[in-house]
C-alpha cells in the first residue's frame, strides 16, 4: 500500500498541494486529472521520491537495498535518460534485459547499440517504459505517456503496459488531461483542483 499523508507543497511560494492525503493499492489503476499548471506533475513526483514536499510525508514498504518502489515515467523521456548511453546500457541500469519485455513493447534489437537521440520520442518512450519494468516496481506514476504517439500506438501501449501490471500487480498513476482515456482504463479518476485531490468518478475499467 503506498500512503500519501497531509502533503504540502509550494513552489517560488505559490502552493500547489495544501493537506493532500491519497492512497493506493498494488494492482490499482487510478487517473489525475486538472487543468495545466496546477500542480499535476509536481504530485506525482513528490509519490516517487523526486521532490520532498515541505510538509506531509509519504509511507511505502521499501528494502533500502533495492530501487525506490515507485518509479516516475516522464512525458518526455529524453528528460530520464542519458543521452551519452546507448540504448542497451540505458536498459541494463535498471536490470537484466528481458527479450519478452523488447518484444512486447516492439522495441528492435538493433536499438540497443543506437543512442537516444537516434531513436524517435515515441520509439524512446518503449525503452523507457521497459527500463521502468525492469525495475520491478509496486507502483507506477505515468505522466502524459502516451501523448507523442497516435492513437493506434496509444492503445497498444496501453494494453500491453496493462497486461504486465495486472500479471504483476504493479499499481499506476496515470496522469492526464484525456478524460477518455482515463474513463477507459482506471478505476477510480481524482481531478486536482484548488490544492486538494477530489474523487470525480469511479468506473469499470475496460481493458
Amino acid at each position: 500500500m503506498l500512503h500519501v499523508h497531509n502533503v504540502n507543497y509550494a513552489y517560488k511560494k505559490q502552493s500547489l498541494l495544501e493537506n493532500v492525503s491519497f492512497e493506493m493499492k498494488r494492482g490499482e489503476i487510478i487517473g489525475l486529472i486538472g487543468e495545466s499548471g496546477v500542480g499535476k506533475t509536481t504530485f506525482g513526483k513528490i509519490v516517487a521520491d523526486y521532490i520532498r514536499p515541505d510538509y506531509g510525508n509519504i509511507q511505502i514498504d521499501w528494502e533500502k537495498d533495492k530501487p525506490y518502489p515507485v518509479q516516475f515515467l516522464f512525458q518526455h523521456p529524453e528528460q530520464s535518460v542519458n543521452p551519452k548511453w546507448r540504448i542497451k546500457r540505458i536498459l541494463e541500469e535498471a536490470g537484466r534485459i528481458d527479450s519478452y519485455l523488447l518484444r512486447l513493447f516492439n522495441i528492435d534489437k538493433v536499438w540497443l547499440q543506437r543512442f537516444p537521440n537516434q531513436l524517435s520520442s515515441g520509439q524512446l518512450q518503449r525503452v523507457c517504459i521497459v527500463r521502468c519494468l525492469l525495475a520491478k516496481p509496486s507502483f507506477i506514476v505515468a505522466d502524459e505517456i502516451t501523448t507523442m504517439l497516435d492513437a493506434i500506438s496509444q492503445k497498444e501501449v496501453w494494453q500491453n503496459l496493462l497486461k504486465i501490471t495486472t500479471t504483476n500487480n504493479i499499481g499506476i498513476l496515470v496522469i492526464s488531461h484525456d478524460r477518455i482515456l482515463l474513463d477507459k482504463i482506471c478505476s477510480t479518476i481524482y481531478e486536482l483542483k484548488d490544492l486538494h485531490l477530489k474523487p470525480i468518478a469511479r468506473s469499470v475499467r475496460i481493458n
